[in-house]
C-alpha cells in the first residue's frame, strides 16, 4: 500500500458521507457528470478501502465535490481542510498541461540545484518517507509512464509547491517565488 493511500481512502468516504449519506448512487453520478466517466458502485467502495485509486479525473472530481484542494486529498494525513477551495480544476486542467507534467517533474528534480535521478529519489524518501524506485522516477520524467496519483504530494512539495500547482500552471513553473 502506497504511503498516503489509507489516508485518501478515509477522506473519498469522508466526502462521500458529507454530502451524500449512504447514497452511493447519487456520489456516482455526480463523479460521472464531472468526468464524463462513468464509475461504478463497487469501484468506490474499492476507492473507500483503500483496495484501489481513482485515477487522477475522478480524485480531481472528489476533490471540488468535497470543497477542497487535490493536495489537500493526497496529502499524508486524515485532516479534510475545505477552506482552500480549488478554482475549478477540471475547467483548468488541459491535456497540454498534463502532457507538461514529465517537464515539471525534471525541473523538480533539479530544484534548487541539479541532482541525479538517485539523489532526487534519496531526497524524496527522507523527506517525505515515499520509496519511489529509480526507476519509476526515470520512467514519469521521461514520459514514458504517468506516476500514481498519490506520488504527486511529495513531488510537487520537493519544490515547495502544492500538487494544483503542479497540474495547472503552465511549464516551466515559477519555483523561484
Amino acid at each position: 500500500m502506497a504511503p498516503n493511500q489509507l489516508y485518501l481512502s478515509f477522506k473519498i468516504s469522508q466526502i462521500r458521507q458529507r454530502r451524500f449519506a449512504d447514497n452511493y448512487s447519487r456520489f456516482t453520478q455526480e463523479l460521472t457528470t464531472l468526468t464524463g466517466k462513468s464509475v461504478g458502485r463497487g469501484t468506490l467502495i474499492r476507492w473507500e478501502r483503500g483496495q484501489s485509486i481513482p485515477r487522477l479525473p475522478f480524485l480531481i472530481a472528489i476533490a471540488e465535490l468535497g470543497a477542497t484542494s487535490l493536495d489537500n486529498m493526497l496529502k499524508p494525513s486524515y485532516d479534510l481542510s475545505t477552506t482552500d477551495v480549488p478554482p475549478e480544476l477540471l475547467t483548468q486542467l488541459s491535456s497540454e498541461s498534463l502532457q507538461d507534467v514529465p517537464a515539471k517533474f525534471f525541473q523538480i528534480q533539479n530544484y534548487p540545484e541539479k541532482r541525479s535521478v538517485t539523489k532526487f529519489s534519496r531526497d524524496i524518501f527522507n523527506e517525505f518517507g515515499y520509496q519511489i524506485s529509480t526507476t519509476k522516477l526515470a520512467y514519469w520524467i521521461n514520459g514514458e509512464h504517468r506516476p500514481n496519483p498519490l506520488y504527486l504530494y511529495p513531488l510537487a512539495h520537493m519544490a515547495d509547491i502544492s500538487v494544483d500547482e503542479l497540474l495547472v500552471h503552465p511549464y516551466p513553473l515559477d519555483l523561484n517565488r
